[in-house]
C-alpha cells in the first residue's frame, strides 16, 4: 500500500508542477524548434517521457528540454512517437530569458489526434 500511495503523490507532482510551468509560459512568444532525441525509459518505477529540441533566439542556439510523467511505461513511449527526431516542434521561449522554454502540447500539429487516441 505505501508503494501506490507513494505513485500516487509523484504522479500528482508531476501534475503540480506542469500546471504552474504552464501558467508562467502561456504568455512566452511561440517559435520554431528542431527536436533532438525522445525517450521513455522502460522499467522506470515513475514512468516518464522526455523530448529534447534546439532552438534559436537572437542568433544564440539554446537546448531545451521537455519531460512528462505518466502512469505507465507504454504510455511514456507512445507519447515519444509524436516527437520525431529531426522533426519541427513548436515550443514557447520566455521574452526576458530566452534560455528558458516550454512545450505546450496543444501547439502541436498533431495534437488533435493523439487526444482522440488515433495511432502515428
Amino acid at each position: 500500500m505505501p508503494l501506490i500511495a507513494d505513485n500516487i503523490l509523484v504522479f500528482l507532482f508531476r501534475v503540480f508542477m506542469r500546471v504552474v510551468l504552464r501558467a508562467d509560459s502561456r504568455s512566452w512568444k511561440k517559435t520554431d524548434a528542431i527536436i533532438d532525441a525522445s525517450i521513455a525509459p522502460e522499467h522506470e518505477m515513475y514512468p516518464y517521457a522526455e523530448i529534447s529540441y534546439i532552438y534559436t533566439v537572437n542568433d544564440e542556439e539554446h537546448h531545451g528540454r521537455y519531460k512528462r510523467g505518466f502512469w505507465y511505461d507504454d504510455s511514456a513511449k507512445y507519447f515519444t512517437r509524436f516527437f520525431i527526431p529531426s522533426e519541427q516542434l513548436i515550443i514557447r521561449v520566455c521574452p526576458d530569458h530566452p534560455e528558458k522554454s516550454y512545450v505546450f502540447e496543444e501547439d502541436q500539429s498533431w495534437w488533435e489526434s493523439w487526444w482522440r487516441g488515433i495511432p502515428r
